[in-house]
């Protein structure tokens, strides 16, 4: 079978990585290739009181009140969009913002901080140790959840508990149009999750899937906001893929 992605396309700072080992009990990791609905899964977690979540971490850019996990943007056509392509001068910039608005739901929070990542190469060692540090202080008996499209960042830190998402890449229509596939591992920190069965238009699918992630995790399941939150996804994916922009208020 191919290779997926090379073991060392993703390196981490010494210093960096003792940090979070040290913190290893406060953190939980969703590796994820891209396109394959990583910030979906952030979301449905985020929802559950286990986890740690602040209102900058929603990408809606407004005034509304609510801009919880499960919450849509009420004055624009989705969630902001990810600057992470630098120009010759220096400036970070989007491709295909619009698309991203259709088709992702991007989370505001910082990425697991690998060297290559945008914010590791923004802000340095010093900012994001004093960023994750803030973090530490406030989650308290919670979890902070981070991302990574490191496929091996379990092996890497066997301390962290890893949310691996497994199965062929969802959005076919959506960003992405790679036909990967994700296989799951067998490790004892190493939680699978089949998103194509969490995203599925078959409840039964659904339902197993996720209660199966949240047993794993031991947190108590929510199935009615998560429910409606995917369908509300798989909808504007569907729409996406029939050329259909919503509408804004």
């Amino acid at each position: 079978m191919t290779e997926l992605q090379s073991y060392d396309k993703w390196t981490y700072d010494i210093e960096v990585k003792k940090v979070l080992n040290h913190y290893a009990e406060q953190i939980q990791i969703i590796s994820f290739m891209p396109g394959m609905g990583g910030g979906v899964i952030y979301r449905i977690l985020a929802h559950n009181e286990a986890y740690y979540w602040e209102d900058d971490f929603s990408e809606i850019i407004s005034n509304q009140k609510r801009k919880e996990p499960l919450d849509w943007p009420d004055h624009d056509i989705g969630y902001n969009h990810s600057q992470v392509f630098e120009d010759d001068e220096g400036n970070w910039y989007s491709k295909n913002p619009l698309h991203q608005q259709l088709t992702a739901v991007h989370v505001g929070d910082w990425w697991f901080p690998s060297n290559e990542i945008v914010e590791f190469k923004r802000w340095g060692r010093e900012k994001t140790l004093r960023k994750f540090f803030s973090y530490f202080k406030k989650v308290k008996d919670k979890k902070l959840l981070v991302r990574t499209h490191d496929i091996h960042v379990h092996t890497k830190f066997p301390k962290i508990t890893t949310i691996r998402l497994h199965g062929p890449a969802y959005r076919k229509k959506g960003m992405y149009a790679k036909n990967i596939i994700t296989d799951p591992v067998r490790q004892s920190n190493v939680i699978n999750v089949n998103i194509n069965n969490i995203l599925s238009t078959d409840y039964s699918e659904f339902e197993n899937e996720y209660f199966s992630m949240c047993e794993n995790l031991n947190i108590n399941p929510t199935p009615i906001p998560v429910r409606g939150y995917i369908l509300n996804y798989l909808d504007r994916l569907n729409n996406n893929s029939n050329n259909v922009i919503p509408r804004i208020k």
